[in-house]
C-alpha cells in the first residue's frame, strides 16, 4: 500500500492556542503554514460563541449586581454539608444548548432586571425623602 501526500489540511484548534499549534506543526519537515490575511472561521460556530459571551456576560452582571456567592462558603460546606449539584446535558448540537439556554434564563433575566431597577428608584425615594425631612 502505498502514502499518498498530503497537500492542504485544515487545522481546528481553539483561537487562544491557534498560533501556538501552527508553529508546533511548522516544526515537521515538510509543513508549511499558509499565512491568510482574513482568517476564515465557521459562521455557525462564530455566532454561537458570540451568543454565549453574551448571555456569558448578561448573566454574570446579574450575578454580581445581586452578590450571589458563585460557591457556598467553605464555613457552610463544614457545618451544614452544603453541596454542588451538578446536572448532565444531553443535547443533539452546541446550538440547542446555548439556545435553551438563552430562553430558560430571559424570563429571569428579565426580572432580576425590574426588581433591580425598582429597588434603585426605592433607594433614590428614600433619599429625596430624607432630604425633605
Amino acid at each position: 500500500m502505498g502514502v499518498t501526500p498530503l497537500s492542504k489540511v485544515t487545522v481546528i484548534a481553539p483561537r487562544a492556542d491557534y498560533q501556538d499549534v501552527l508553529k508546533q506543526l511548522s516544526k515537521f519537515r515538510d509543513f508549511d503554514i499558509i499565512e491568510e490575511k482574513n482568517l476564515k472561521f465557521d459562521p455557525f460556530t462564530e455566532e454561537l460563541a458570540i451568543r454565549s459571551v453574551r448571555l456569558l456576560a448578561q448573566v454574570d452582571q446579574l450575578v454580581k449586581d445581586l452578590e450571589i456567592p458563585l460557591a457556598p462558603r467553605m464555613m457552610d460546606v463544614v457545618f451544614r454539608s452544603a453541596s454542588i449539584p451538578q446536572t448532565g446535558y444531553e443535547v443533539a448540537s452546541w446550538g440547542d444548548l446555548v439556545g435553551k439556554a438563552e430562553r430558560d434564563s430571559e424570563p429571569i433575566r428579565n426580572q432580576v432586571r425590574a426588581e433591580l431597577t425598582r429597588q434603585s428608584q426605592r433607594v433614590s425615594e428614600e433619599s429625596e425623602t430624607e432630604v425633605m425631612v
